[in-house]
């Protein structure tokens, strides 16, 4: 290595140092993050760093990650769940599904082809439909795709539930998205219902509220979460309505 080379990159051998010994990314990891070769990142750390013989994470941990990444939770996410780091996580769930990602990417490129919605397509591989998506889109022009792409398949059936008076929050539950992800995706299809306690709301709600309740045998915590409304607000206007 030419002297020119080990001052261009001696002010990144402390950071590759931590990123090997406290993250757990491999010496191909961490040329891949920053563009250089493996051999340049070993050359500046090899005789400052243990050899690693395995990763310092349990295989069992290992897994929960990858469940959770293909149930698309991000790796923000899972780093927050189990306290640790995003490219800790990022770098351990690629290694372990890399190679089946690798088997199914083309299969699912024919599919979204012939006209599979990324819902479908994964559901039909037990992955999230963000998966699919981050693994095919440069194959099929969706480069500069937004979630509106991702979340296509369940924006008829969120408009439905909103409509029926279901609240942002549940639905983000039931799908298991973010309350922003729904309400960004509806809101210009939707109308923006006000404070769900205020009159006009509940004189509009009370009679599904009765037939949940007398003809459907709901509880009033059911019915509750379903229209994120208090449970003593549904049983005050319930009781007003029998004593009528």
């Amino acid at each position: 290595m030419s002297r020119g080379r080990v001052k261009q990159y001696a002010h990144l051998e402390e950071e590759w140092i931590q990123l090997y010994n406290n993250e757990g990314l491999t010496f191909s990891a961490i040329a891949k993050q920053y563009n250089v070769q493996p051999e340049t990142v070993s050359k500046y750390i090899k005789g400052k760093v243990e050899k690693r013989m395995s990763s310092r994470f349990s295989e069992g941990s290992i897994k929960k990650w990858v469940r959770e990444y293909q149930k698309g939770k991000t790796f923000a996410d899972i780093a927050r769940k189990y306290q640790v780091s995003e490219t800790a996580v990022k770098t351990n769930v690629y290694k372990e599904i890399q190679p089946v990602i690798n088997e199914l990417k083309w299969a699912w490129v024919s599919l979204y082809k012939k006209g599979k919605c990324l819902k479908t397509i994964g559901s039909s591989f037990n992955y999230h439909p963000k998966v699919v998506l981050n693994v095919i889109k440069d194959e099929v022009n969706l480069v500069n795709t937004n979630n509106q792409n991702v979340y296509e398949p369940f924006i008829k059936e969120w408009v439905k539930l909103y409509n029926d008076g279901l609240s942002f929050q549940y639905i983000a539950n039931k799908f298991d998205v973010s309350v922003d992800t729904v309400y960004r995706n509806i809101k210009d299809v939707v109308t923006i219902r006000n404070k769900r306690t205020c009159t006009k709301t509940i004189k509009t709600m009370l009679p599904r509220w009765k037939q949940l309740y007398d003809e459907q045998g709901k509880t009033l915590q059911e019915i509750s979460q379903y229209y994120n409304v208090s449970v003593s607000t549904i049983s005050r206007h319930l009781n007003n309505e029998k004593n009528k």
